[in-house]
């Protein structure tokens, strides 16, 4: 049993480090757009507060596409769509308040970097058809005492050699997976409070790391359907959970 285990965990860190490798050749060679906006309001005196909301729309058509978005606002909203070969797209968003992006990628060797922070809500809803799809996702709260401030991760990936690696980080965070297609590999972790996951993979050769750290967490939902290999792990840190849960599905 142990040998049985221990063969699963290195198909998973082999799939997991030859998909990394072929995203990160891909963006090696590829020519960038790139796209920066950072707002930093000074109020008037009497004025009250603040608000400054920016957004980016980007949609590429071709072969070897990149589109960078870097976006340091109070409220900061970024879509990008790409239709070709050998996409990537990359999306940072940090400041104090709520951020979305919206990944879209249809072709050959897409490949998907989305960093979100702040002490806001976050969200993101990521689509990938096609084959060498590749996903990398960072979100993180740096207050968890806001009862709004929560990360929302949707993830679909339809297609051969499918792969995403996801990070949530603060509390009360939700991320639903779905993958369909042969070669999947999916590492979902979550730390913090008040967490939920699902994951579905459909076809064969199928994948799945799944962590959890905090309280609070809800009971693993998960579907494989094909050659699976699944590893769990939730983990109680004894913290008491003092906010509104999320209403995040």
């Amino acid at each position: 049993m142990a040998n049985q285990n221990f063969l699963k965990s290195a198909r998973l860190s082999n799939s997991a480090l030859a998909i990394r490798a072929l995203a990160g050749l891909a963006l090696a060679f590829a020519p960038a757009i790139a796209v920066a906006q950072t707002v930093d309001p000074e109020p008037q005196a009497g004025s009250g507060p603040v608000v400054q909301a920016t957004g980016v729309f980007v949609s590429q058509i071709g072969t070897t596409n990149i589109a960078r978005t870097s976006q340091s606002n109070t409220v900061s909203s970024a879509v990008v769509e790409q239709d070709g070969s050998g996409n990537n797209a990359e999306v940072t968003q940090t400041g104090a308040g709520s951020h979305t992006t919206a990944l879209v990628q249809n072709g050959i060797g897409n490949a998907a970097d989305a960093t979100q922070s702040g002490n806001g809500e976050t969200s993101l809803l990521l689509t990938q058809s096609g084959e060498e799809n590749v996903a990398l996702i960072n979100q993180s709260d740096a207050n968890t005492s806001l009862a709004g401030a929560a990360s929302l991760a949707e993830i679909v990936q339809n297609g051969e050699g499918n792969g995403v690696f996801l990070s949530q980080n603060g509390s009360g965070n939700r991320a639903n997976l779905l993958q369909s297609g042969n070669g999947n590999v999916a590492a979902l972790t979550q730390n913090g409070l008040d967490n939920a996951m699902s994951a579905v993979q459909l076809g064969d050769a199928n994948s799945l790391s799944w962590t959890q750290i905090g309280d609070g967490l809800s009971g693993a939902t998960i579907t494989q359907n094909g050659g699976q290999t699944i590893e769990i792990t939730q983990t109680n840190t004894g913290q008491v959970f003092s906010g509104q849960p999320s209403s995040g599905n």
